[in-house]
């Protein structure tokens, strides 16, 4: 585990090359203990959806972050970046980096015990823009998936609304791909996606 100072030094180190930051909210996220090695999705409260998001993001120009709430000991914050984890970008792979990262073994993702708000007020000094996701939001055109953008969005279920309000007035656009509801890996893959055809 790493304290606040290895965290601003890492993100300074990243965030000279990262263009787009996805910022994944789990309520439910187990934030220590053993990963079992299958039957994983209802133990680790859906870390299985961390790793699908995190097996979305393609680009090397992109970052995630996954904030988690769950029990015993919350906050806690992955963080994966697709060109060291470029070995196994698979479902499974990338659960058993977790794993090996809550056992504090060598591993491509990284953890620390940073509160959300901390993160998006250091992406703000790097001039990231920030917007939230959701239904509700402005349509998202491709245009405004140009340069240095943080986008926050809930895993499986919505973000709390106590981290909205935490966060909200560093929210520069409330943004929505669409008005029905998809789970974070999906929203990564289209957006990836839609980066690579812009």
């Amino acid at each position: 585990m790493n304290d606040l100072f290895s965290f601003k030094r890492f993100l300074e180190d990243k965030l000279k090359y990262k263009k787009t930051i996805y910022v994944i909210v789990s309520p439910t996220g187990i934030t220590s203990g053993r990963i079992p090695a299958k039957g994983y999705a209802g133990t680790t409260g859906r870390l299985d959806e961390i790793a699908r998001s995190f097996c979305s993001i393609i680009h090397n120009s992109s970052l995630g972050i996954a904030y988690l709430l769950g029990p015993p000991s919350p906050p806690l914050q992955l963080v994966y970046d697709p060109e060291e984890c470029a070995t196994d970008t698979t479902e499974r792979g990338i659960m058993n980096e977790i794993r090996k990262a809550y056992m504090n073994k060598r591993s491509c993702i990284r953890q620390w015990r940073i509160p959300l708000e901390f993160t998006i007020h250091a992406l703000k000094k790097y001039r990231y823009l920030i917007y939230l996701l959701s239904e509700e939001g402005e349509d998202l055109e491709a245009a405004k998936l140009s340069g240095r953008i943080v986008l926050l969005l809930g895993s499986h279920i919505d973000i709390p609304a106590s981290i909205i309000e935490s966060i909200g007035r560093l929210v520069d656009l409330k943004a929505s791909i669409g008005p029905l509801s998809y789970q974070a890996s999906q929203v990564i893959a289209y957006l990836e996606y839609a980066k690579g055809v812009c």
